[in-house]
């Protein structure tokens, strides 16, 4: 299927969606508040001139996540239309306090940036092969930092490493794991902080979703009274692992299987892509009815 006939495909199952009463498009992408944020994100986005200095995909391992077809899209505005972004940040601006995010797959930072101005003050961890881009680094004070050597057979050669830093303008606390996702020695950096928002945009691979669920589901990784997780762009052998996987993530949730589904919205580049095929598992009165 061409971008076109997927872009006007996605288009029809949200408004198929819109028109049957589905209650986190109508209740909520539609809502006051999210108008409020989205324009609290738009506002944000424009502190930043470019997202990809120079030099910076050359000496990646994955180019941050970015699409070379389109990269020159990054810095362009977005218009009011929803995006995946926004509802991460609504959902972060309605949960409990303290609020904590978990990011796997950082990449340039615009959604990481969002999340840490308009959530705040909170405490934001972020998860990504690549070292922190000198956008979101130059903005943020260090702290302390910590370094291992990366496993032998990891396509990362350098060190990984957990840095911790401090968000000036709100008081939000940053940490930043630079590892491979499949570096166990990484994982055990995120035990017992029971994250209460979560996206997974990390490594686009089956393999790679299992793997992170298992442990995202040890050692109290996610808030056992109130979780969000978002899965970021759901195509292909991904849609079917988060299909097959539903049954297992509601019982470990302890959530009605209703609470584990997909839906669609515009992602990092707006109506110039293709709607992004999401998957949202919730334990939140933030999306209740």
């Amino acid at each position: 299927m061409n971008k076109t006939a997927l872009t006007l495909y996605r288009r029809s199952l949200q408004a198929v969606s819109r028109w049957r009463g589905d209650p986190i498009l109508c209740q909520h992408v539609h809502s006051r508040q999210m108008a409020e944020v989205i324009q609290l994100n738009r506002a944000v986005v424009k502190q930043v001139d470019s997202w990809v200095p120079p030099g910076l995909i050359n000496n990646s391992i994955f180019r941050y996540g970015v699409n070379p077809d389109l990269e020159h899209f990054l810095d362009l505005p977005l218009d009011s239309e929803c995006a995946h972004t926004d509802l991460l940040v609504y959902l972060g601006r309605r949960s409990s306090r303290p609020f904590k995010y978990l990011e796997l797959g950082v990449s340039v930072g615009k959604t990481f940036w969002q999340v840490l101005n308009n959530c705040g003050p909170c405490e934001c961890w972020g998860f990504d092969i690549e070292e922190i881009t000198p956008v979101l680094k130059s903005r943020l004070v260090e702290q302390s930092r910590e370094t291992w050597p990366s496993p032998p057979n990891s396509i990362k050669k350098t060190a990984s490493s957990i840095t911790r830093y401090l968000h000036p303008q709100s008081g939000s606390r940053v940490t930043y794991v630079c590892a491979d996702m499949f570096d166990e020695n990484a994982w055990t950096r995120l035990a017992g902080q029971q994250f209460n928002l979560v996206l997974s945009d990390a490594l686009h691979a089956a393999s790679a979703l299992e793997f992170e669920w298992a442990h995202l589901t040890q050692a109290s990784v996610l808030h056992p009274d109130e979780v969000v997780i978002m899965w970021d762009d759901l195509s292909g052998e991904l849609k079917r692992w988060f299909l097959e996987k539903q049954p297992a993530i509601s019982r470990h949730l302890a959530i009605e299987p209703a609470n584990v589904r997909t839906l669609f919205l515009n992602g990092w580049m707006g109506r110039r892509e293709y709607p992004h095929r999401l998957g949202l598992a919730y334990k939140s009165p933030a999306l209740r009815p």
